[in-house]
Order: C-alpha cells, then structure tokens, then sequence
C-alpha cells in the first residue's frame, strides 16, 4: 500500500498530461495480485494508460503432448528443452513453456490490435533509476521505434521493429537496454 501511495504521488508529481496510450501487456499469473496491484502502480505512474494484463497458463496446467499437438511447440524443440541443464526437470520445462505461450498469445493479441507500437511487460519490473529518468529513456526508445527511414528498395520504413528491455547477466552488445542497468555493451547508443 506504501508503495502505490508513493508512486500515486510520484505521478502526480511528473504530471498526467505525458501518457503512453498504446497497449502495454503485463505478463502476470492471476493469482498474483500483488504483483498486479505494483505493476498497476508502477506503470500507471510511468504514464501507461493502456494495461492489458493478458491470460496466462499455469505450469501445472502445461501437458506437453496436448502442447506439441497445439502446434505451441515441436517434438524437436521439446527434446531440445532437455539440453538445458536448468530445464531438465519436468516442472521447470512446464514453467518455461507456459511463459513462453502466454508471451506468445499476447505478442498475437497485440498484433491483432489496431495499434501501430505495443509493449509486453513483466510483473516483477523493478526500476533502477528515477520514473523520471525512465520517462525520459522511454520517450527517447519509442522516437526511435516510430521514426521512419526511407530504404532504396522498399520505401519507407521502420527504423526498429523491436526492442528487447532486460536486466543483463551476460555480454548484451546486441541488445538495447533502456537504462543499461547491468550491461554497458550499448551505453550511449540510444543517447
């Protein structure tokens, strides 16, 4: 409750008139309220107006066969799940596989919508820098997404098709971070 109460204040702060409409999804399991209720807050003080917390899968609910025959996933890359040694137990490859379809049922919802830009999200999202400052990076990724460049042989067209925001444990050098929190591989990049 603090914490929305701050972040409440924090919007009113930075003011309302500086929104995000388009669809922003936020993976979130429905029994995870809490989560939920952050993400609501966080987001909203971020300026997204558009939350759309899409259906997710369970793992316990995840039946492999059922999947494969679904087409969500192939023999192929089922056995290939088993080459990860973090996945080998069975329940760690239910987990993997249901987030892997409820990321992909939203990333189809998404497309499936009107909307030119959308954003699929997490639930756990922790920031690492002021809203402001993330306002700021935010506005500056989704210039970049939206412009424009003319192409000689096809017109024009979109400069970025995706960004990929993600906490980096590794060497992310072909990864754009909106603030670079772990990852200095394309420090400077975006500005």
């Amino acid at each position: 409750q603090r914490e929305c109460a701050a972040l409440a204040a924090h919007e009113q702060t930075l003011g309302h008139h500086d929104t995000f409409d388009f669809p922003a999804f936020v993976m979130n399991l429905g029994h995870r309220k809490d989560r939920r209720e952050h993400s609501e807050a966080l987001f909203g003080a971020l300026g997204f107006t558009n939350l759309i917390f899409p259906e997710t899968i369970l793992a316990a609910d995840i039946n492999f066969d059922d999947t494969i025959a679904q087409g969500w996933l192939t023999r192929a890359s089922f056995n290939g799940l088993n080459d990860r040694v973090h996945l080998r137990k069975d329940s760690a490859k239910r987990a993997y596989v249901a987030n892997t379809i409820g990321h992909l049922s939203a990333l189809r919802q998404a497309l499936e919508s009107s909307s030119d830009v959308f954003v699929v999200f997490e639930d756990d999202l922790l920031p690492t820098a002021s809203l402001f400052q993330i306002k700021q990076a935010l506005r500056r990724l989704l210039a970049a997404l939206t412009s424009q460049v003319s192409h000689h042989n096809t017109g024009t067209e979109r400069l970025i098709d995706m960004l990929y925001l993600e906490y980096c444990y590794e060497n992310c050098t072909h990864t754009p971070l909106l603030l670079l929190p772990g990852c200095r591989g394309m420090e400077g990049t975006y500005g």
